[in-house]
Parts: structure tokens; C-alpha cells; sequence
């Protein structure tokens, strides 16, 4: 399996999962669903951008051990 989809697939299942974990301890009201999707939007956003960014950082050890 490749590493990005990896990766990606591990930070998309957290982010559900946080997503669930906020809205069952939290009371549905219509303000608490917007700050809710706020901050699983941006909770998603960190751990696509950081996944990203290890997979960059990987490649580019592995370019300099091989050359």
C-alpha cells in the first residue's frame, strides 16, 4: 500500500471519528453543530496538511541516502 494513501486514510478515520466523539458529548443546538464542524473542519485540515508535509520531508531524506 502506499504511503500518502496511508497516511491520508489514517487522518480521514480520525477526523470521522472525532467528528462523532464531538457531536455525542456536545448539546445539538444549532450553534454548537456550526462550532462543531468548525473545529472538526480545522482538526482535518492540521492532520491532512501535517501528513502532507511528513510525506514531503520522507521523500526527501530518501532522495538524499540514494544519491
Amino acid at each position: 500500500m502506499n504511503k500518502a494513501l496511508a497516511l491520508y486514510l489514517v487522518s480521514t478515520i480520525l477526523t470521522l471519528f472525532y467528528a462523532l466523539f464531538y457531536y455525542f458529548t456536545t448539546y445539538h443546538t444549532q450553534q454548537t453543530l456550526y462550532t462543531g464542524l468548525i473545529s472538526v473542519a480545522i482538526f482535518g485540515g492540521v492532520l491532512f496538511i501535517g501528513s502532507t508535509v511528513i510525506l514531503e520531508v520522507d521523500e526527501s531524506l530518501e532522495e538524499e541516502s540514494v544519491g
